[in-house]
């Protein structure tokens, strides 16, 4: 009971033409390969409910043409779908960057640092 209604709740946040044209593209080739990664969705009482599709890419990654495929699916029909870039070790690369910029401050004599 409770998985269904929360089935319905992300169907209709979804919304039906972006719904219809997914169920489409599954039909006419029956392969899900390049669907986006992760669905996002939510639903108040006050507001009209959102979905967000959502594909994930490292930094060293490209969208393949099924991916483009399926993104441009769900934007024609109204859904919001993006891609989101990951950096792999951000914080380690953050610090390897400042790091390099002083090493250079300080062989340029500029008080540049941390």
């Amino acid at each position: 009971a409770g998985e269904d209604r929360q089935l319905a709740a992300a169907a209709g946040a979804i919304g039906g033409r972006a719904l219809a044209a997914a169920f489409r593209l599954l039909c006419e080739d029956y392969n899900s390969a390049g669907l986006p990664d992760l669905l996002l969705w939510s639903w108040h009482l006050t507001s009209a409910p959102r979905a967000r599709f959502v594909e994930v890419k490292s930094e060293r990654d490209t969208l393949a043409r099924r991916q483009r495929l399926w993104l441009s699916t769900l934007r024609g029909s109204g859904a919001e779908a993006e891609v989101c870039h990951v950096r792999d070790n951000p914080v380690e690369e953050d610090f390897q960057s400042k790091l390099r910029r002083r090493k250079r401050a300080a062989s340029d004599g500029s008080s540049e640092g941390f």
